[in-house]
This record gives structure tokens, sequence and C-alpha cells, in this order.
């Protein structure tokens, strides 16, 4: 799998350095998607990537997803890392019915330890009943030091 090896986006939150560890994205979501991975924007090389690498120890505690609007049916967003599944602790489940664009926003308490080196992917799951599949998708996950 291709990754991308310097995307992080630093911004301060208070006095701690908070991170924006890519932007995964997906065009024309089908229904009946199983764990399917999403492309990041590597913008050093202007290439599609899947993976985010990491470089030092962190703490992923907020992601989010924007879409435009839904019918029927789920998404569900998983963090993998190092082509593992983070657990459904982390995971984050859309549906439900949005006339416009939806956000949907949840935080990790206690937050998801990725170490050092490792390498980060968002993947994510449509039910059969997924009823918008002209919506693009885009998720964020956010970082900090770890503690």
């Amino acid at each position: 799998m291709a990754y991308s090896r310097y995307p992080l986006s630093s911004y301060s939150r208070g006095v701690d350095a908070r991170y924006v560890i890519g932007r995964w994205s997906a065009a024309n979501v089908a229904a009946n998607l199983t764990d399917s991975v999403l492309s990041t924007f590597d913008t050093r090389s202007i290439a599609r990537k899947h993976q985010v690498f990491v470089p030092t120890l962190i703490h992923a505690t907020w992601m989010d997803i924007n879409t435009v609007a839904s019918t029927t049916g789920t998404l569900t967003v998983s963090i993998f890392v190092d082509g593992a599944d983070a657990g459904a602790a982390f995971d984050m489940v859309m549906s439900g019915y949005s006339t416009g664009d939806q956000i949907v926003a949840k935080s990790h308490s206690p937050p998801l330890v990725v170490a050092a080196g490792s390498y980060v992917d968002i993947r994510i799951t449509t039910s059969a009943a997924w009823a918008n599949t002209s919506a693009d998708v885009t998720i964020a996950l956010e970082a900090g030091p770890a503690r």
C-alpha cells in the first residue's frame, strides 16, 4: 500500500500542539462496502495515498466525517493502525436522513494511542440500504502529543 510520509498539519489548541493526520476521502460511496480503503492527498508529491506515516507517539483524540445529503442506511468509519483494525470503540457510524451537508464528529476518550513509526489508514463500511451513491465523503483524524 502506498503511504504519505509527511502529511501532518500542525495547529495549536491551547498550549498543546495538535495535528490533523491527513484527510481521507472517497467519491460516490457505494452500498455494500466492507473495509473499503480511503485515499489521502499528499501535497508534497501530488499523489493519492492510503496510509499516513506517524513519526512520533501520538494520541488520536478526534475524528469527523463530512458528506453530502444521505437518505437511508449506515456508513461506518474504522481506523486501522499498521493494517489492524483499532477496534469498535474507535469506529464512527453515520446513519439516518439529512438534506444537506452532514458533519458528524466523535471524541475518543480514552484516546487511541499510535506508536511512533506506525502507519494509519481509514476504511469505510456501508450497509446494503446505503442509498446515497453520489455522496462524497471526507474524514479527518486529529491527534495530540502523548501524555
